[in-house]
């Protein structure tokens, strides 16, 4: 038997807390470790576990804890064994995307939806997730600064994308002329 869902978001779990929590993946099917404290030490342990789960963990939400190089490599590495992954707000910045959007391409199979709202990488990170869209069915990417370089180039991979394309949602655009093109490009996705 699997637990449907485990919540600790707002507790000082810590590294070592995910640490534990790695040892009974097996048994949960959604995690929810934001604003934990958990860093590069905790997140390689999870990501660890989940790599070698025997089926996929439906959700994981890192949200607010502060990773960085190591934590998001570490993550990139489990990305086939994970349906929804939220990073929002986790100082994810052009390494970091890069290391994830490489191995995003190359799945097997889809992500269902990942979250990086809230990170630092503009346009750069949002060029290179242009690259894995085809492998990913919903994408967050509000507050992160991206501009008309990066509109124009999620804008122009949604448009090429076989159906059914993925939902892009929360792109944060400042005063930009590619924000309508990506509007009716990301609308014509839930039409």
């Amino acid at each position: 038997m699997r637990i449907d869902e485990i919540n600790l978001s707002g507790n000082n779990v810590g590294d070592d807390g995910a640490l534990s929590l790695s040892k009974c993946l097996h048994n949960i099917r959604s995690l929810y470790v934001s604003l934990c404290d958990i860093g590069d030490v905790g997140v390689k342990s999870l990501s660890e576990a989940i790599e070698h789960l025997p089926q996929p963990i439906d959700e994981i939400y890192l949200t607010g804890n502060k990773f960085g190089d190591d934590g998001a490599l570490s993550l990139s590495k489990c990305l086939h064994n994970i349906k929804r992954l939220n990073l929002w707000n986790c100082n994810i910045g052009d390494v970091e995307v890069k290391s994830l959007s490489e191995v995003i391409e190359h799945l097997p199979q889809p992500i269902d939806e990942i979250d990086l709202s809230g990170n630092k990488f503009g346009d750069d990170g949002a060029l290179l997730l242009s690259k894995c869209l085809h492998n990913i069915r919903r994408l967050y990417v509000g507050g992160c600064n991206i501009g008309d370089v990066g509109v124009k180039s999620l804008s122009e991979a949604i448009k090429h994308l076989p159906q059914p394309k993925p939902e892009v949602e929360g792109v944060d655009l400042v005063e930009s002329s590619d924000d309508e093109e990506l509007v009716s490009s990301s609308k014509s996705n839930h039409e």
